[in-house]
């Protein structure tokens, strides 16, 4: 082992020192792609903190890849030796150092996956799962292009963002490393210069710096306006410039596949929306209130107004017809002579000879006032709207149809396909509220404001104390009749007065921004019928649910949340009942007859592991469609996924496709939390990828309508499975107190709740740490710190083994072959599976005060792991790990080596924090939470 003194490497023996990026091994590309920006890295790092961390650096990469290739506990014990040595200041800079790696390696892979994709369109005309590789499928099976056009009328793909506390990295962070990504294209370009080339990487170069002078971590707790914002900068870096090329994409593909559509005018229907939790989701957060959630809603009002600002200004500098040289449609005509009667002095005359151009900034000018208004809205200002502004986006449509129609009048339409039709799509998918605000609460304050307004009536009622079949006929009753509910305001509870004020907001909103700012009101731990009829007498109060004619109309989307094992159990009995109740079947009636139920990925997984977890939504999904179809109701299933496969995450395109068959029917909603964000739509090649293969999975899958059952004996391999895996699982996280120990001394638990990434709390109760008091989040993001990541396996083993024991090896097999859930099942468990180190899950090991419980829980996790990938193997019949999937695999490896010298870093840390008396006054704290941003960026998931 070289000492660290006696390191003195230029930069020259470092970048062809053995082993090095451009010497790892071949992933399509990435390494020979990811070579430049390590190597900038190293020159900015050499130049700006000098040798003595520069080459802290390299004895530790060096050595970790050394170690990784041949173990030697000798060499692994000299390599923690040297980072006992390194000081506060020295270590932090080595934590950046591969942090930083990790952030430029991750641009390189983005990008050569877009290259790559791009090469495969040169030589095959497609790549997989692309639009066009999806319409030859469908062609290839016999459909018509009129089947295809039918099914896309029905498509709705509903990606929601949310803010749970996941997202490691600052936007000044991802707004930096889109600079560099977007630097390394030009200079990377087929047709650039050598000095253009030059140029660029003297300009890389000073971007590296700027970045690597850049705090990673977060002074300060996000407020909740802060996540808005967040949210608001996906949409503005790269999903308004994804969708339009996404649309085009479909057509031409469309077009490509059936040349019976190429003499044809082809729109595409309005096929994505975007939801959002951030403002409105309540559940466990205290500082989201109806004043917050208000303000979120004008933000998003205000950033979509921006948008069409811009590109309606561009469409005035870009349509400069001369009136000397077209004949504008009658309609046009008269819509500006309207205009300029009314508003005469707001037209700009210089522009009287270029009618579309002066139409167009006057629209600019209407929509400038809009955003003006909701400015003096959003700052709590009184104020009038002026007549000049837009009240809905129909009328902003009307405004812009009349000029594409004119155009196409005077045989330009080729124009109003152009940037015109751009901004057509965007105001079809955006609206005038951007993403689509669900409400999120916790049932618990539902049924205590009810309970407090009943026994405020003349006739006090004892609400609590029914029983649930009371609780559903007085709810009903509710509903049913003409008149609210009369009860003293001044006696009831702040807490209950906010839930109420909610509703009252939701109504007010609706009339302000547009009527489809909300999406739904989400009820988080549904255990009953009752738990949705509350919700909807609430909503009756505020007006949001009122009689007209004979009956009920609703202006308000309900939806149960089925989160524990138990309640998916249930989910079929509380939505029979709710549909058996004619008051409630009225409400959906007004909502397109649908009802949207959401899935709880992370808290059933963390109830009862991955298996159970799994297996029961897959199950729950079967019977709330089968329900639903017996009632001739609709269903919008909305999964809340995270990017873990402990807590839903994995590929979406293959995700969507595992579903029940039969099951999806056109529509999807999913959650997009955290990490997945910024890995998703920091970049716009990702967005228009990410997006692509989500809908053509959505279109695979939608083909089928009929609800098909697996094979029986799929279906009692799976329910022995999770018997005997939920039973291993529960054994190690309920019935075993010391796991919790061992979980919070272990693993940066408490620590990440300090990491300030999110405004929501990382417990739900304050000092409970037990297994039902941590969120789902700070479990799985705590596990997967510590590379030991038991959310996403384990028990896996343990089922597995017994079954193949039982005789069941040839079963596996043909579910791990033929069966798209079981096969994504197993192939999302390889994923989680090579993430997991034991080797560094030991050394986590050591920090439990409690040695003797330590080598027990950490045994019996290293037995059961070793059962998982001994099973996996037989049922897959592969060697390694995603051996199925290599480049995913090799890319895996690859980082785990980069990962080492982070993990081992934050080892120390944690143990010279529980050794300070003050631990949020040691001077360790920062560069630990510095630890937890660099290992989250490697593995490119948190919680």
């Amino acid at each position: 082992m070289v000492n660290l003194k006696q390191i003195k490497l230029t930069l020259k023996q470092v970048v062809n020192s053995e082993p090095s990026v451009s010497q790892q091994p071949k992933l399509g590309g990435i390494a020979a792609n990811a070579k430049i920006l390590p190597d900038l890295l190293g020159e900015v790092i050499l130049e700006q903190e000098g040798e003595t961390v520069f080459a802290a650096v390299e004895l530790l990469r060096r050595g970790f890849i050394e170690h990784r290739k041949e173990p030697n506990e000798e060499k692994l014990q000299m390599l923690l030796t040297e980072i006992e040595k390194l000081d506060g200041i020295a270590i932090e800079r080595v934590i950046h150092a591969f942090s930083t790696f990790f952030h430029l390696t991750n641009i390189s892979e983005e990008l050569d996956a877009h290259t790559q994709r791009h090469q495969e369109e040169e030589h095959n005309d497609t790549w997989p799962n692309s639009f066009e590789d999806t319409f030859r499928h469908l062609r290839k099976n016999g459909h018509t292009l009129e089947e295809v056009l039918t099914l896309l009328q029905r498509v709705n793909y509903y990606p929601t963002f949310t803010a749970h506390p996941t997202e490691a990295k600052r936007p000044l962070v991802l707004e930096a490393l889109q600079r560099i990504q977007q630097e390394y294209k030009v200079g990377n370009a087929p047709v650039s210069s050598a000095v253009e080339r030059a140029q660029s990487r003297h300009r890389l170069k000073a971007m590296i710096q700027i970045f690597w002078k850049t705090d990673a971590v977060r002074a300060n707790k996000p407020t909740v306006f802060d996540e808005v914002d967040n949210a608001v900068y996906y949409f503005k870096q790269s999903i308004f410039a994804a969708l339009p090329n996404i649309y085009r994409a479909l057509e031409s593909a469309l077009k490509s596949v059936y040349p019976e559509a190429r003499g044809r005018d082809i729109e595409v229907p309005k096929l994505i929306q975007f939801g959002t939790w951030v403002g409105g989701d309540r559940d466990g957060n205290p500082f989201v209130t109806a004043s917050i959630t208000r303000q979120a809603l004008w933000m998003q009002h205000i950033a979509i107004l921006e948008e069409y600002i811009s590109r309606v200004t561009h469409l005035a500098n870009l349509l400069t017809h001369s009136i000397d040289q077209v004949k504008l449609s009658d309609e046009l005509q008269q819509a500006i002579r309207s205009d300029k009667t009314v508003f005469e002095k707001h037209f700009d005359t210089r522009s009287n000879n270029e009618p579309y151009r002066q139409r167009l900034e006057f629209i600019a000018l209407r929509l400038k006032r809009t955003r003006a208004y909701a400015q003096k809205q959003l700052e709590g200002k009184a104020s009038e709207r002026n007549a000049l502004c837009y009240v809905n986006q129909q009328s902003l449509r009307r405004d812009l149809v009349l000029i594409k129609d004119s155009l196409a009048s005077h045989g330009e339409d080729n124009l109003s396909r152009g940037s015109l039709r751009d901004l057509l799509i965007l105001l079809d998918c955006f609206g005038f509220n951007l993403a689509r605000m669900d409400v999120r609460q916790e049932s618990t304050l539902h049924s205590q404001a009810i309970a407090e307004m009943a026994n405020n009536l003349a006739e006090p009622i004892d609400y609590l104390a029914m029983d649930e079949s009371v609780r559903q006929e007085w709810l009903t009753a509710q509903l049913n009749s003409r008149d609210s509910l009369i009860f003293d305001r001044s006696q009831i509870t702040l807490q209950s007065a906010e839930v109420l004020d909610v509703f009252v907001l939701m109504k007010q909103m609706h009339q302000e921004i547009s009527s489809k700012c909300f999406g739904s009101y989400i009820i988080s731990m549904t255990h009953e019928a009752s738990h949705l009829l509350e919700v909807a007498v609430l909503a009756k109060q505020a007006g949001l649910i009122k009689h007209e004619g004979d009956g009920l109309v609703s202006h308000l989307h309900i939806a149960p949340l089925f989160e524990t094992v138990k309640d998916l159990e249930h989910a079929e009995p509380t939505l029979d009942a709710l549909f058996s109740n004619p008051s409630y079947r009225q409400l959906l009636d007004f909502n397109d007859d649908t009802q949207e139920v959401m899935l709880g990925y992370s808290d059933s997984c963390k109830d009862g592991g991955i298996l159970a977890s799994s297996w029961n939504l897959y199950k729950a999904q079967q019977h709330i469609v089968s329900i639903t179809d017996r009632h001739s109701v609709g269903c919008l299933m909305f999964h809340g996924r995270g990017g873990t496969i402990g807590r839903g995450g994995g590929p979406t395109h293959e995700s969507i496709l595992s579903q029940p068959s039969g099951s999806v029917r056109g529509q999807i909603k999913f959650t997009e939390q955290g990490e997945v964000l910024s890995f998703k739509y920091n970049f716009q090649e990702t967005a228009e990828y990410e997006l692509t293969v989500g809908l053509t999975g959505l279109i695979k899958a939608s083909i089928h309508t009929e609800l098909q059952k697996e094979p029986a004996e799929f279906a009692q391999m799976m329910d022995q499975l999770v018997t005997f895996g939920e039973n291993e699982f529960r054994s190690l996280t309920d019935d075993n107190l010391g796991t919790m120990r061992y979980f919070y001394e272990t693993t940066p638990s408490q620590e990440i709740g300090l990491l300030n990434i999110g405004s929501r709390p990382s417990h739900r109760k304050k000092q409970d740490y037990s297994k039902s008091s941590i969120r789902a989040i700070g479990w799985v993001f705590g596990w997967s710190q510590s590379r030991q990541n038991i959310p996403g396996w384990y028990g896996l083993g343990h089922a597995l083994s017994t079954a193949i024991d039982a005789g069941g090896l040839e079963t596996l097999q043909t579910m791990a072959r033929d069966w798209r859930y079981f096969k994504n099942f197993i192939s999302n468990s390889q994923m989680v599976v090579l993430k997991t180190d034991q080797t560094v899950a030991k050394h986590y090991s050591s920090l439990c005060s409690d040695q003797a419980l330590a080598e027990l829980t950490y045994g019996r996790m290293r037995d059961e792991f070793e059962s998982a990938v001994s099973a996996i193997r037989r049922v897959t019949g592969l060697k390694e790990m995603m051996a199925d999937y290599p480049r995913i695999g090799q890319s895996v490896r690859w980082r785990n080596a980069y990962l080492d010298p982070l993990n081992y870093i934050q080892i120390s840390l944690l143990d010279r924090l529980s050794k300070s008396e003050n631990r949020l006054e040691s001077p360790w704290l920062k560069p630990t939470l510095s630890s937890i941003n660099g290992i989250a960026t490697g593995l490119r998931n948190t919680g």
